[in-house]
Protein backbone atom coordinates (compact mmCIF):
# COMPACT_ATOMS: atom_id res chain seq x y z
CA UNK A 1 0.00 0.00 0.00
CA UNK A 2 2.72 2.11 0.62
CA UNK A 3 4.31 2.04 -2.68
CA UNK A 4 0.78 2.53 -4.26
CA UNK A 5 0.68 6.00 -2.06
CA UNK A 6 4.14 7.48 -3.18
CA UNK A 7 2.66 6.99 -6.70
CA UNK A 8 -0.37 8.14 -6.69
CA UNK A 9 1.29 12.25 -7.44
CA UNK A 10 3.00 11.21 -10.24
CA UNK A 11 0.58 9.09 -12.06
CA UNK A 12 -2.10 12.01 -11.38
CA UNK A 13 -0.05 14.40 -13.09
CA UNK A 14 0.98 12.49 -16.10
CA UNK A 15 -2.73 11.12 -16.72
CA UNK A 16 -4.13 15.16 -16.54
CA UNK A 17 -1.15 15.27 -18.95
CA UNK A 18 -2.40 13.02 -21.45
CA UNK A 19 -5.97 13.91 -21.17
CA UNK A 20 -5.09 17.45 -21.40
CA UNK A 21 -4.40 17.45 -25.29
CA UNK A 22 -7.51 15.39 -26.01
CA UNK A 23 -9.33 17.48 -27.95
CA UNK A 24 -11.83 17.22 -31.34
CA UNK A 25 -11.92 19.91 -34.34
CA UNK A 26 -14.46 19.18 -37.20
CA UNK A 27 -15.83 22.97 -38.30
CA UNK A 28 -17.67 23.44 -41.74
CA UNK A 29 -15.68 26.64 -43.02
CA UNK A 30 -18.63 28.10 -45.30
CA UNK A 31 -21.81 28.60 -46.01
CA UNK A 32 -22.97 25.18 -48.42
CA UNK A 33 -26.62 24.59 -49.34
CA UNK A 34 -28.16 21.30 -49.13
CA UNK A 35 -26.79 19.06 -52.13
CA UNK A 36 -28.34 15.48 -52.60
CA UNK A 37 -26.11 14.75 -55.82
CA UNK A 38 -22.84 14.22 -54.66
CA UNK A 39 -20.67 13.60 -50.87
CA UNK A 40 -18.54 16.42 -49.68
CA UNK A 41 -15.70 15.59 -47.55
CA UNK A 42 -13.89 17.66 -45.53
CA UNK A 43 -10.28 16.50 -42.95
CA UNK A 44 -9.03 19.09 -40.37
CA UNK A 45 -5.58 18.81 -38.97
CA UNK A 46 -5.87 20.79 -35.39
CA UNK A 47 -3.81 21.53 -32.84
CA UNK A 48 -5.53 22.35 -28.75
CA UNK A 49 -3.29 24.41 -26.81
CA UNK A 50 -5.70 22.83 -23.82
CA UNK A 51 -4.65 23.68 -19.94
CA UNK A 52 -6.53 21.25 -17.27
CA UNK A 53 -7.98 21.79 -13.71
CA UNK A 54 -9.63 19.14 -11.16
CA UNK A 55 -9.24 16.43 -9.41
CA UNK A 56 -7.75 13.04 -10.27
CA UNK A 57 -7.80 10.26 -8.33
CA UNK A 58 -6.52 7.08 -7.69
CA UNK A 59 -7.85 3.76 -5.01
CA UNK A 60 -10.14 6.27 -3.52
CA UNK A 61 -8.12 9.44 -2.95
CA UNK A 62 -8.13 12.29 -5.08
CA UNK A 63 -5.48 15.04 -5.65
CA UNK A 64 -5.99 18.67 -7.13
CA UNK A 65 -4.44 19.33 -10.49
CA UNK A 66 -3.49 22.46 -12.39
CA UNK A 67 -1.31 22.00 -15.25
CA UNK A 68 -1.09 25.05 -18.38
CA UNK A 69 -0.55 23.48 -21.73
CA UNK A 70 3.41 24.64 -21.36
CA UNK A 71 4.25 21.69 -18.65
CA UNK A 72 1.96 19.37 -20.90
CA UNK A 73 4.25 20.25 -24.20
CA UNK A 74 7.04 19.78 -22.27
CA UNK A 75 6.56 15.79 -22.07
CA UNK A 76 5.26 15.23 -25.73
CA UNK A 77 6.54 12.17 -26.97
CA UNK A 78 4.29 11.96 -29.87
CA UNK A 79 1.04 13.04 -30.71
CA UNK A 80 -1.55 12.98 -33.91
CA UNK A 81 -5.01 15.00 -33.97
CA UNK A 82 -7.07 14.62 -36.95
CA UNK A 83 -11.09 15.48 -37.84
CA UNK A 84 -13.20 14.06 -40.92
CA UNK A 85 -16.46 15.16 -42.17
CA UNK A 86 -18.39 13.44 -44.62
CA UNK A 87 -21.74 14.77 -45.97
CA UNK A 88 -24.33 13.90 -48.49
CA UNK A 89 -27.73 16.18 -48.27
CA UNK A 90 -28.64 16.81 -44.58
CA UNK A 91 -27.03 13.68 -43.63
CA UNK A 92 -24.05 13.16 -42.50
CA UNK A 93 -20.80 11.64 -40.73
CA UNK A 94 -18.53 13.35 -37.75
CA UNK A 95 -15.65 11.53 -36.73
CA UNK A 96 -12.36 12.68 -34.84
CA UNK A 97 -8.98 10.64 -33.45
CA UNK A 98 -6.03 11.82 -31.24
CA UNK A 99 -3.36 9.87 -29.92
CA UNK A 100 -0.63 11.04 -27.65
CA UNK A 101 2.45 9.63 -26.17
CA UNK A 102 3.55 11.37 -22.79
CA UNK A 103 6.78 10.70 -20.64
CA UNK A 104 7.55 12.55 -16.89
CA UNK A 105 10.14 12.04 -14.82
CA UNK A 106 10.95 13.38 -10.94
CA UNK A 107 12.19 11.97 -7.55
CA UNK A 108 9.21 11.55 -5.11
CA UNK A 109 9.28 11.13 -1.42
CA UNK A 110 8.70 8.37 0.34
CA UNK A 111 6.84 8.18 3.94
CA UNK A 112 10.40 7.20 5.44
CA UNK A 113 11.82 10.45 4.34
CA UNK A 114 14.08 8.88 1.28
CA UNK A 115 13.62 10.35 -2.17
CA UNK A 116 13.27 7.53 -5.38
CA UNK A 117 13.36 8.26 -8.90
CA UNK A 118 9.88 7.66 -10.83
CA UNK A 119 9.46 7.53 -14.52
CA UNK A 120 5.95 7.14 -16.07
CA UNK A 121 4.91 6.97 -19.64
CA UNK A 122 0.98 7.12 -20.89
CA UNK A 123 -0.45 6.37 -24.20
CA UNK A 124 -3.80 8.23 -24.75
CA UNK A 125 -6.66 7.58 -27.20
CA UNK A 126 -10.06 8.69 -28.23
CA UNK A 127 -12.11 8.12 -30.67
CA UNK A 128 -15.27 10.31 -31.96
CA UNK A 129 -18.14 8.96 -34.38
CA UNK A 130 -21.54 11.04 -34.78
CA UNK A 131 -23.80 11.18 -37.39
CA UNK A 132 -25.39 14.87 -38.08
CA UNK A 133 -28.56 16.33 -39.91
CA UNK A 134 -28.77 19.54 -40.70
CA UNK A 135 -32.28 21.11 -39.04
CA UNK A 136 -31.30 24.85 -40.71
CA UNK A 137 -29.97 26.08 -43.55
CA UNK A 138 -30.53 29.47 -44.90
CA UNK A 139 -28.04 32.23 -46.67
CA UNK A 140 -26.85 33.36 -43.01
CA UNK A 141 -25.86 29.90 -42.11
CA UNK A 142 -26.91 26.60 -40.91
CA UNK A 143 -27.62 24.28 -37.72
CA UNK A 144 -26.47 20.47 -37.74
CA UNK A 145 -28.03 18.51 -34.87
CA UNK A 146 -25.06 15.79 -33.70
CA UNK A 147 -25.54 12.34 -32.00
CA UNK A 148 -23.12 9.65 -30.97
CA UNK A 149 -20.30 8.75 -29.24
CA UNK A 150 -16.53 9.08 -28.07
CA UNK A 151 -14.12 6.29 -26.73
CA UNK A 152 -11.47 6.79 -24.30
CA UNK A 153 -8.62 4.99 -23.59
CA UNK A 154 -5.59 5.29 -21.14
CA UNK A 155 -2.17 3.01 -20.84
CA UNK A 156 0.25 4.55 -18.11
CA UNK A 157 3.37 2.40 -17.40
CA UNK A 158 4.99 3.33 -14.10
CA UNK A 159 8.72 2.59 -12.81
CA UNK A 160 10.15 3.37 -9.32
CA UNK A 161 13.75 2.47 -8.44
CA UNK A 162 16.35 3.65 -5.75
CA UNK A 163 19.62 3.25 -7.69
CA UNK A 164 20.82 -0.11 -7.72
CA UNK A 165 18.58 -1.71 -4.56
CA UNK A 166 14.98 -1.85 -5.87
CA UNK A 167 12.96 -1.37 -9.19
CA UNK A 168 9.61 -1.66 -9.35
CA UNK A 169 6.93 -1.56 -12.82
CA UNK A 170 3.33 -0.82 -12.68
CA UNK A 171 0.85 -0.63 -15.05
CA UNK A 172 -2.30 1.11 -15.01
CA UNK A 173 -5.33 0.90 -17.70
CA UNK A 174 -8.76 2.72 -17.98
CA UNK A 175 -11.21 3.07 -21.15
CA UNK A 176 -15.08 4.08 -21.76
CA UNK A 177 -17.43 4.83 -24.03
CA UNK A 178 -19.31 8.18 -23.64
CA UNK A 179 -22.79 8.46 -25.52
CA UNK A 180 -22.95 12.83 -26.72
CA UNK A 181 -25.91 14.80 -28.30
CA UNK A 182 -25.88 18.29 -29.15
CA UNK A 183 -25.73 21.02 -31.84
CA UNK A 184 -22.77 22.76 -33.74
CA UNK A 185 -23.68 25.14 -36.40
CA UNK A 186 -21.83 28.44 -38.55
CA UNK A 187 -23.00 31.88 -39.01
CA UNK A 188 -21.48 33.73 -42.07
CA UNK A 189 -20.22 37.29 -41.12
CA UNK A 190 -18.77 38.09 -44.29
CA UNK A 191 -17.37 36.94 -48.08
CA UNK A 192 -14.32 35.08 -46.14
CA UNK A 193 -15.26 35.53 -42.62
CA UNK A 194 -18.09 33.94 -40.39
CA UNK A 195 -18.32 32.09 -37.03
CA UNK A 196 -18.69 28.76 -36.22
CA UNK A 197 -18.99 26.45 -33.02
CA UNK A 198 -21.05 24.34 -30.81
CA UNK A 199 -22.30 22.22 -28.20
CA UNK A 200 -22.61 18.93 -26.58
CA UNK A 201 -23.07 16.91 -23.27
CA UNK A 202 -22.87 13.63 -22.85
CA UNK A 203 -22.10 10.66 -20.52
CA UNK A 204 -25.57 10.42 -18.52
CA UNK A 205 -23.98 7.55 -16.18
CA UNK A 206 -23.15 5.26 -19.45
CA UNK A 207 -19.65 6.19 -19.65
CA UNK A 208 -18.84 8.72 -17.78
CA UNK A 209 -20.95 10.80 -15.32
CA UNK A 210 -21.48 13.88 -17.75
CA UNK A 211 -19.06 15.68 -20.07
CA UNK A 212 -19.71 18.49 -21.70
CA UNK A 213 -18.00 20.45 -25.00
CA UNK A 214 -18.41 24.12 -26.01
CA UNK A 215 -16.47 25.47 -28.44
CA UNK A 216 -16.40 29.03 -30.44
CA UNK A 217 -14.20 29.40 -33.39
CA UNK A 218 -13.70 32.80 -36.08
CA UNK A 219 -12.70 31.23 -39.65
CA UNK A 220 -11.14 32.71 -42.55
CA UNK A 221 -11.39 31.41 -45.89
CA UNK A 222 -7.94 30.91 -47.44
CA UNK A 223 -9.30 29.49 -51.01
CA UNK A 224 -12.11 28.50 -52.18
CA UNK A 225 -11.34 25.04 -50.49
CA UNK A 226 -9.03 25.94 -47.36
CA UNK A 227 -9.54 27.80 -44.07
CA UNK A 228 -8.06 28.82 -41.22
CA UNK A 229 -9.89 28.39 -37.53
CA UNK A 230 -8.75 30.06 -34.16
CA UNK A 231 -11.13 28.86 -31.71
CA UNK A 232 -11.48 28.39 -28.10
CA UNK A 233 -13.04 25.46 -26.08
CA UNK A 234 -13.70 24.10 -22.65
CA UNK A 235 -14.16 19.90 -22.76
CA UNK A 236 -15.16 19.10 -18.87
CA UNK A 237 -15.53 15.00 -18.17
CA UNK A 238 -16.36 13.45 -14.75
CA UNK A 239 -15.47 10.09 -14.70
CA UNK A 240 -15.41 7.58 -11.80
CA UNK A 241 -14.73 3.72 -11.87
CA UNK A 242 -14.03 1.33 -8.83
CA UNK A 243 -10.45 2.82 -8.53
CA UNK A 244 -10.01 5.57 -10.82
CA UNK A 245 -11.36 9.30 -10.68
CA UNK A 246 -11.08 12.46 -13.32
CA UNK A 247 -13.30 15.37 -12.76
CA UNK A 248 -11.36 18.19 -14.24
CA UNK A 249 -12.19 20.91 -17.10
CA UNK A 250 -9.54 21.20 -20.76
CA UNK A 251 -9.44 24.53 -21.83
CA UNK A 252 -7.44 26.91 -24.12
CA UNK A 253 -6.97 28.26 -27.60
CA UNK A 254 -7.05 25.84 -30.78
CA UNK A 255 -5.61 26.32 -34.20
CA UNK A 256 -6.88 24.48 -37.08
CA UNK A 257 -6.47 24.10 -41.14
CA UNK A 258 -9.52 22.84 -42.53
CA UNK A 259 -9.46 21.55 -46.57
CA UNK A 260 -12.64 20.29 -48.10
CA UNK A 261 -12.92 18.33 -51.26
Amino acid sequence: MQKTTVLRGLLGGVLASALSLSATAAVTTEHERIDESQWRYRVTPYLWGAGLEGEVGKFSRRADVSKNFSDVLEGLDAGAMLAFEARRGRYGVLTDLLYVSLSESGRIPTPVGIEVDAQAKVKAATFMLAGQYRAIDNDHGYMDVVGGARYWGLQTDINVSLGNLFSVDGRDEESWIDPIVGIKGTYHLGERTYFTGWAMIGGFDVGSRFSSDLMGALGYKLTDRSALLLAYRRLAVDYTSSDFAFDAALQGPAMGWDYRF
